[in-house]
């Protein structure tokens, strides 16, 4: 007997937040990459059985 495929809706939510820039030196050179703050992401799909074999 075969199953029957799962499907499964999901949602995700992440914040990322930096509290300083990011910074290197080399040779007395100093480099800083300025990015964002605070940087929220939502994401939201379905996941799935494809078959028996992949997931």
């Amino acid at each position: 007997m075969t199953k029957a495929p799962r499907v499964q809706p999901f949602v995700e939510a992440n914040w990322l937040h930096n509290s300083q820039d990011f910074c290197t030196s080399m040779n007395g050179t100093q480099d800083c990459l300025a990015g964002y703050r605070n940087r929220a992401e939502v994401l939201a799909g379905v996941r799935g059985d494809v078959s028996q074999q992949v997931q």
